[in-house]
């Protein structure tokens, strides 16, 4: 976690600079801090950690479901529907900006 911290912070400082250094040629840049996406990579990581405990991937998926306070981990729709708000007029005076998309999981402001 340590390393993850880290790089977290660096890209957010550095999403900061680049967005007051490239703002006023209307470019905005921004970080989305995901708390996962269920995918067929989320599954197969999930199911390579439950493989000796017996646990199932549907088991396991609604135990992390459990620590998620909107209780459920976030689609990929979900996901592209932010994404597509930041890249859109609509959110053009968004910039600079860490923005989780983690159902609230995350404890920090990273």
């Amino acid at each position: 976690m340590a390393l993850s911290n880290v790089t977290r912070a660096g890209v957010a400082a550095y999403t900061k600079t680049l967005a007051q250094e490239v703002g006023p040629f209307g470019i905005t840049v921004n970080t989305i801090l995901t708390g996962g996406v269920l995918t067929d990579r989320l599954n197969s990581l999930l199911e390579r950690n439950i493989k000796d405990t017996g646990e199932s991937l549907e088991d396991a998926i609604a135990r992390i479901e459990k620590t998620i306070p909107v209780r459920h981990i976030s689609t990929p729709d979900e996901f592209a529907q932010m994404t597509l708000f930041l890249v859109s007029p609509q959110a053009s005076y968004i910039n600079g900006a860490a923005i989780p998309v983690d159902g609230g999981a995350s404890k920090s402001i990273f």
